[in-house]
């Protein structure tokens, strides 16, 4: 599978404390490797049929949405980015 950062990722990214970012890469890195790796807690968004979400902390959730074998990462931040989709 290909992975594709949006550039809404990247500046979202860009504005995460740095100890969050640090999780985040270590959080990315598994979900490049196994994106159904147990830690990552993926699920499909409520009320979606194509938007996923993973867990980069208790309070911090990555989106993404799986396209043929590409994988877009749509967005990161706080819990409530799931609100906004």
């Amino acid at each position: 599978m290909r992975y594709i950062q949006t550039n809404q990722f990247r500046e979202a990214f860009a504005k995460l404390p740095q100890h969050i970012q640090q999780r985040a890469k270590k959080q990315l890195a598994l979900f490049f490797q196994d994106y159904r790796y147990p830690s990552l807690q993926t699920k499909k968004m409520e009320g979606h049929n194509d938007l996923f979400e993973g867990r980069v902390t208790r309070g911090y959730r990555f989106i993404y949405r799986i396209t043929g074998d590409i994988c877009y990462i749509i967005d990161i931040g706080t819990h409530d980015i799931l609100n906004r989709y």
